[in-house]
């Protein structure tokens, strides 16, 4: 920035050189020589030498870090990765899967390039390199609102002249306290906060107005929410139209109101709905869709299902027992979510739920819309339209995942102590091949192949029986390769474990995953 520095200069000295004259006009041409030969004295007395090279240096990385961030902005990696140091690539074995695993789902909302500074002395490999600082919002996808961070990116000049950027910085960022804002702060007066409250909206074609600015209901990437007016502005424009939230609130009843405004009471997050199609086309006038109990009987399994909409559900929540004390968990999780986990709190009603969808990628993007699933204090279960994630051959190799993580807080007063529920929802889209044969073959001791069998994929047993003589299992799977031909996954099963488990392909493109029990030392010797 030093160029713009000396004409600031430059100009500052020519106009307190000519103060004495009205007008540049009365100055004869002797004199004009001698107020530009003052003008060049002053810039050399200040020694400021113009360094353009430097200042075109500096624009240029500018230019390529906000691209950098905007391409991480929209979540395309392949812009990234274009972006990125060609060294950083060779030093890891999957250049996508180690950014995806630096970003850990982060989306730039904004970006602030705060410091370009020049590293000194000789580089490694001879070029220039720059350090940049750059202060952003970091929205996690889990709900809450975008924090800031200070990020650090070493920028390295490479041989085609153009500028790249080490992405590892991103792993090293550090949190920074921002001030907080007026509304939060102390001296407010309660009853008028009740009376006139802030509501939030998306001003670019939202339908609806919210009690929380991160609701739930609404895509992730409209959160936090831009808009915001106050209540007492409900019936005039543009906000008359505006149709309430039943998720977030309801701003006609100032207990509720007042109590979700502590994130005490309102609708919980206890899963999500996985579709292919975006869940908008399903709701009714207030944005949700609604599921139906299936229970029959105080014995039988609860079961919430969506009608007309075709979804996998991963569900899980803990409700009390009617009459009794404790409580009881409620699951729903369909086939084709695989690989599922449930931690639960001993100290709160917290639920962590963990789980992954095999899936065969094809050349076209396939679109996962994961739709968090509520529950309320009636109990009513729904679902409203969440955001997506793409996946595509090209993006997603066998064996990456794309996932998203969404979490829901609420807090109670139990026995004069402040309870903190969560709800934690991590879901994978893991890319693999479509398996085509399964081969189970058995050997002895010796390494002597004893007997072989060939499956169509979902067809092997459920129980699996090894001959007397077996020591250990090879189970084979002939895959599909993206590229064409095959590939053949080789597992062995030793005599100390007691599973296995195979998968089948869908239709779709889902696979399914089969658990098989394998039952030791209890077949007849083979004759």
């Amino acid at each position: 920035m030093r160029k713009f520095i000396i004409v600031v200069i430059a100009i500052a000295i020519l106009f307190s050189t000519v103060a004495f004259a009205d007008d540049l006009s009365v100055l004869t041409d002797e004199e004009l020589l001698a107020l530009h030969r003052d003008v060049l004295d002053e810039m050399e007395r200040r020694s400021l030498p113009d360094t353009p090279e430097t200042d075109s240096e500096l624009a240029d990385v500018t230019e390529r870090v906000i691209s950098f961030f905007v391409a991480w902005s929209r979540n395309n990696l392949d812009e990234m990765l274009a972006l990125c140091d060609s060294g950083w690539k060779a030093t890891v074995e999957n250049p996508r899967t180690a950014l995806v695993g630096i970003l850990t789902n982060m989306i730039p909302t904004d970006a602030t390039i705060e410091a370009v500074n020049e590293i000194g002395g000789e580089s490694p490999d001879g070029l220039p390199y720059y350090l940049v600082s750059v202060n952003s919002h970091l929205d996690g996808n889990d709900g809450k609102s975008a924090k800031m961070y200070k990020i650090q990116f070493l920028v390295r000049k490479e041989e085609d002249e153009l500028w790249y950027i080490n992405p590892t910085g991103i792993d090293s960022r550090e949190a920074v306290e921002e001030e907080p804002s007026a509304e939060a702060g102390p001296g407010n007066d309660t009853e008028s906060a009740a009376a006139d409250m802030i509501l939030y909206y998306h001003p670019d074609g939202g339908e609806y107005y919210h009690l929380d600015q991160n609701c739930l209901s609404v895509n992730t990437k409209y959160l936090p929410l831009q808009g915001s007016f106050h209540s007492t502005e409900l019936n005039d424009e543009p906000y008359r139209t505006l149709k309430r939230c039943e998720v977030c609130g309801n701003i006609d009843d100032p207990v509720a109101a007042d109590a979700h405004s502590d994130s005490s009471e309102g609708s919980r997050l206890i899963g999500l709905l996985i579709t292919r199609e975006d869940l908008t086309e399903y709701t009714d006038e207030t944005g949700v869709l609604s599921a139906s109990c299936t229970s029959k009987g105080p014995d039988a399994e609860i079961e919430y299902q969506f009608d007309n909409v075709n979804g996998l559900r991963l569900i899980c929540f803990i409700t009390p027992e009617d009459g009794e004390e404790g409580s009881s968990i409620i699951s729903n999780v369909d086939d084709g979510i695989s690989a599922v986990d449930f931690e639960m709190s001993d100290d709160s009603n917290s639920i962590k739920m963990d789980a992954t969808i095999n899936f065969v990628p094809g050349k076209d993007e396939t679109l996962f819309f994961y739709n968090p699933v509520l529950r309320n204090d009636s109990g009513q279960v729904f679902a409203v339209p969440g955001d997506f994630m793409a996946v595509s051959s090209a993006m997603n190799p066998p064996g990456s995942s794309a996932g998203q993580t969404i979490r829901d807080e609420r807090k109670h007063t139990e026995n004069s102590s402040e309870i903190i529920d969560t709800t934690t929802v991590n879901i994978r889209i893991k890319a693999v091949r479509e398996p085509l044969i399964i081969r189970l073959l058995q050997f002895s001791e010796a390494h002597e192949l004893l007997i072989s069998e060939e499956f169509v994929p979902g067809t092997v047993p459920e129980q699996i029986v090894p001959l007397t003589e077996s020591d250990y299992l090879l189970l084979e799977t002939v895959e599909k390769s993206p590229e064409g031909g095959s590939f053949t996954r080789r597992e062995a099963i030793g005599r100390d474990t007691d599973f296995l488990n195979t998968m089948s392909c869908r239709d779709d493109g889902i696979c399914l995953c089969h658990y098989h029990e394998v039952l030791w030392n209890t077949a007849v010797p083979e004759k």
